[in-house]
């Protein structure tokens, strides 16, 4: 998911769980991601490809940098070869075992990552990362379709008001808040301000052009 104010390329990759987005700011940034399973059909030489000048490589790689010294030694020679620097997170990742499994490669100056600590049904825990990068300030108007939002909220109801009587009132009220958030993203719109033009009722444009003409009298 991609906050709607930036522009994203999906770079294409036809190897099994991989995937490569650019990030289109004014420096692009190449994002990774890669589950490497140990059963794998590919190896690191044909994720090299992948990797710009500007990368970062995220992924479940099932290789502790500091347990796994055999499997991580491969890992690290490929990083090196096109200047990688590893980022880990100082907490665990994995939920059954106090490894340090999910993590980051990067040839930029510095990234922020630290190990999820909320609730996840997933055996691991995942990582949050901060990258910094230049963003021209474009100035942008957002437009709710609210009738949309009014013909979804009404179709749905009979499903929360069963919600609602069935289940914890505190987890269903998060629930729908987190529901009504994402359905508000959904119908939105965000558009140019420079494209803007400001919609006056027809019976105040008759007034101010009639304003207009008294002027030139």
């Amino acid at each position: 998911m991609v906050k709607n104010s930036l522009n994203v390329k999906r770079v294409e990759c036809i190897l099994p769980n991989v995937c490569a987005v650019d990030v289109l700011t004014e420096e692009t940034t190449r994002i990774v991601g890669v589950y490497a399973s140990e059963s794998r059909s590919w190896n690191w030489e044909q994720i090299s490809p992948f990797i710009t000048n500007n990368c970062v490589l995220f992924g479940d790689f099932n290789i502790d940098l500091e347990m796994d010294a055999s499997k991580a030694e491969t890992l690290l020679e490929w990083a090196d070869l096109h200047s990688l620097a590893p980022f880990a997170p100082e907490a665990p990742t994995s939920r059954r075992s106090n490894r340090i499994i999910d993590f980051a490669f990067s040839n930029r100056a510095s990234i922020d990552i630290q190990t999820y600590s909320g609730n996840t049904t997933s055996d691991h825990l995942p990582v949050l990362a901060v990258l910094l990068t230049k963003i021209k300030d474009k100035c942008k108007g957002k437009s709710v379709h609210w009738k949309v939002f009014n013909l979804v909220t009404e179709f749905t109801f009979p499903y929360w008001e069963v919600r609602w009587l069935l289940n914890d009132v505190d987890d269903t009220h998060n629930d729908y808040v987190q529901f009504l958030g994402l359905l508000i993203a959904r119908c939105s719109i965000l558009f140019p301000l420079s494209q803007y033009r400001v919609a006056i009722p027809a019976d105040l444009r008759a007034f101010l052009s009639y304003i207009r003409a008294l002027s030139f009298r």
